[in-house]
């Protein structure tokens, strides 16, 4: 079944009640995937359903997304960061943050690609098996809140909806345990007509 939007195509499989993205044949540099399709939950990527999107920049994935397949985003140059939900557990081998070896077609790890994504969850150890940078978030509220408090550094403020960095800045170590300070972003992210920090 194909579903499509606006230059975009997106053929879902129905499996277990719940929807399967099987492959994506748009051109847009920003895709945002939708979160159902008839009625249905969008719970996985297939295996190679973006292969070779060399248009897409920017990505936003369903919060229902459970499962992202082999080689899903694999050939995708021009993605440098994604943000991943919580509720995803499996990522395949070469899921993103790889190009295409033009000379024997294998997979190539792509320099600076960044995951982000909350601490123990399937983001950080894709990013960790593949030697990815993993950049550690939680926000609430339209804001964005520093992963570490205790031992300071380098905090980068991303949208929530894209994964696009806004900005990043060092922070000093605080004395207690606590969250940092409270950072508002400017407008970073429009989707659906709406813009988003």
């Amino acid at each position: 079944m194909l579903f499509g939007r606006a230059k975009e195509t997106f053929r879902f499989e129905k499996k277990d009640a719940c929807a399967v993205l099987t492959r994506y044949s748009g051109r847009q540099e920003s895709v945002c995937m939708p979160d159902e399709y008839e009625g249905l939950p969008v719970a996985e990527i297939g295996d190679n359903a973006f292969y070779d999107c060399a248009h897409m920049q920017t990505l936003t994935l369903p919060q229902s997304l459970k499962r992202i397949g082999t080689g899903a985003f694999r050939g995708c140059a021009a993605l440098i960061c994604v943000n991943v939900p919580d509720a995803v557990r499996e990522i395949g081998d070469y899921a993103f943050g790889y190009k295409i070896n033009s000379a024997y077609y294998t997979p190539e790890p792509m320099k600076d690609f960044t995951v982000y994504g909350h601490g123990g969850t399937a983001a950080e150890k894709y990013a960790d098996e593949c030697d990815f940078e993993f950049e550690c978030f939680c926000e609430e509220n339209g804001y964005t809140y520093y992963p570490d408090c205790l031992t300071g550094g380098v905090a980068t403020v991303c949208c929530i909806y894209c994964g696009n960095v806004l900005r990043t800045e060092n922070i000093e170590p605080k004395d207690a345990h606590s969250f940092g300070d409270e950072v508002t972003v400017t407008p970073g992210c429009e989707k659906d007509g709406e813009t988003y920090i």
